[in-house]
């Protein structure tokens, strides 16, 4: 059995495998299976993000900072749903989780307001869902988030070209596609990336955290044109920085290095 940091408040099982939610001073975590944090928040600021890799996955914003519609795959305790309803009130967010305890779990150990107005969240396999959506004119997304992991770190499920593709051709004219990405020995970034930017004929960006055991972040833009002027983005960045206290700036400049 893990040993989990803190002190254990929930434990229970389903069919994909072990859920589990704990505590420490300054946070509530959510886990499957393993040691590895799938999501936490701060008992005092719950709004805000606490993981490194979820405000990293941010950085959407400051290449669309109005969406209209965006679609989350993966909800986790729902820390990103919080920050995206406070960050862009006027959009209408849709969540699709597979499993019905992980969106149990969000509502009643991490707060979520599942019963928002802005806020839909389906019970259901999320590949599909992108995949029975793709090509059609209706819920064109501004931003589509990819934020999965099995136990093992990994997210084949939408790693494959249909997938990416599937979820392209849901995007809107100046939509973007984000992927949480695992660097490490038992992840699969560099297939993930090589796919991608086939799909998006090399309109993709990374933000990675750490090159040798970590998160990073793999952006596909389906209008290459936003990326041929770094400079109208900087304003934008600073101004998320000033309101978030995220470090927006640095992440831009890891997207597009100066001289780009």
């Amino acid at each position: 059995m893990a040993d989990y940091p803190g002190q254990v408040v929930f434990r229970g099982m389903d069919e994909f495998g072990d859920l589990v939610v704990a505590d420490t001073v300054l946070t509530r975590s959510l886990y499957f299976g393993k040691t590895a944090v799938q999501s936490s928040l701060f008992h005092d600021f719950p709004e805000d993000l606490a993981l490194h890799y979820s405000r990293a996955m941010m950085s959407v914003l400051m290449f669309c900072r109005r969406p209209e519609q965006l679609l989350l795959i993966g909800l986790g305790g729902g820390s990103i749903v919080r920050f995206l309803l406070r960050a862009c009130p006027d959009c209408r967010i849709s969540v699709v989780e597979i499993r019905q305890g992980v969106i149990r779990i969000a509502q009643q150990f991490f707060g979520l307001a599942v019963d928002h107005p802005n806020l839909n969240i389906i019970c259901g396999d999320g590949r599909q869902y992108i995949l029975d959506r793709q090509g059609g004119a209706d819920g064109r997304y501004d931003l589509l988030l990819v934020d999965v992991y099995d136990e093992a770190s990994r997210m084949d499920a939408v790693a494959d070209l249909k997938f990416m593709a599937a979820a392209r051709s849901c995007l809107s004219k100046d939509g973007i596609v984000a992927f949480n990405l695992w660097t490490g020995s038992s992840g699969n970034f560099p297939l993930c990336r090589d796919r991608l930017n086939r799909v998006f004929a090399g309109a993709c960006r990374s933000l990675i955290l750490d090159a040798d055991r970590g998160n990073a972040i793999l952006l596909g833009f389906n209008n290459p044109a936003m990326l041929e002027d770094v400079a109208r983005f900087r304003p934008v960045a600073q101004a998320l920085c000033a309101e978030f206290f995220i470090n927006f700036q640095a992440f831009l400049e890891v997207i597009m290095p100066q001289g780009e």
